[in-house]
């Protein structure tokens, strides 16, 4: 058995939150939070080491806190105008 030691609360916010923020940096933000979330509670439970979440803590503060925002920013307006290149070439 994998995790327990919050009670598989991370599962509950990436079923709630994950996709569901109404803006691309935010629904990002929230799947790595779940990720980090996951990282601890597998960790605490005795499933992963302090290695693997320290891992997990230093990948999500790099990307959320010294990160380049504004390459986020580019990757979320590449990401739409190809989903509209998409969409026309439907119609």
């Amino acid at each position: 058995m994998s995790g327990g030691h919050f009670n598989y609360e991370y599962n509950i916010i990436e079923d709630t939150y994950c996709g569901k923020m109404e803006d691309h940096e935010l629904n990002d933000m929230m799947k790595d939070l779940v990720e980090l979330l996951r990282a601890l509670e597998w960790w605490l439970s005795g499933d992963d080491s302090e290695v693997d979440y320290r891992e997990t803590v230093a990948e999500f503060k790099n990307k959320w806190f010294k990160g380049d925002r504004n390459e986020r920013f580019k990757d979320y307006l590449r990401q739409e105008y190809e989903q509209l290149l998409w969409e026309f070439d439907k119609i």
